[in-house]
């Protein structure tokens, strides 16, 4: 699989929008091993400030002597942004490599569960990729809250920047 394919596939599976709950993306990580059972970080929730307070943890660890694993969303140029090693993104090769890898595991979830959505994919592919490679990982929580796929994540320490009510159709009022 080259880049370019990678990208069509996540486009093409992924295009079901959101659908919040862990379930899938906890299913797909017990198939592969549950890599992100080895990591220890933080996960980063908030309408504000996510990535600026994670760019500042990874950097600390990093400073601190640890290879971090970043997971900032969204991007600003390429998907390849999204999995980061000491602030390096993954290659392109490597991306489509992965999803190649796990592509039967995605497959079989799909016709039990329902196929993935993006960000449950890049959220698997992530882990996938980093947790052989990392020993911190600093991960950006997305949309959904309590239900966001990367809630599927017990990496010891959750941050919560400030919640504003822009996300209440999602989250609810309370």
């Amino acid at each position: 699989m080259t880049y370019p394919e990678a990208l069509a596939y996540i486009s093409r599976i992924g295009r079901f929008g959101m659908k919040l709950g862990t379930e899938r993306t906890r299913a797909i990580l017990d198939r592969i091993g549950r890599p992100d059972r080895g990591l220890t970080g933080a996960l980063i929730a908030g309408t504000n400030g996510k990535g600026s307070t994670g760019a500042c943890l990874a950097s600390i660890l990093q400073a601190a002597g640890h290879v971090v694993g970043f997971m900032p969303k969204p991007h600003l140029v390429s998907y390849t942004e999204r999995i980061q090693i000491d602030g390096i993104p993954i290659t392109e090769r490597d991306f489509a490599q992965t999803l190649e890898d796990l592509k039967p595991t995605l497959d079989v979830i799909a016709a039990e569960m329902g196929p993935a959505t993006e960000f449950e994919m890049l959220t698997a592919m992530a882990l996938a990729y980093l947790a052989p490679r990392v020993d911190r990982l600093v991960c950006e929580v997305g949309l959904g809250g309590r239900l966001d796929a990367t809630n599927a994540l017990d990496l010891g320490v959750a941050v919560i920047t400030n919640v504003d009510l822009d996300h209440q159709k999602y989250l609810g009022d309370t």
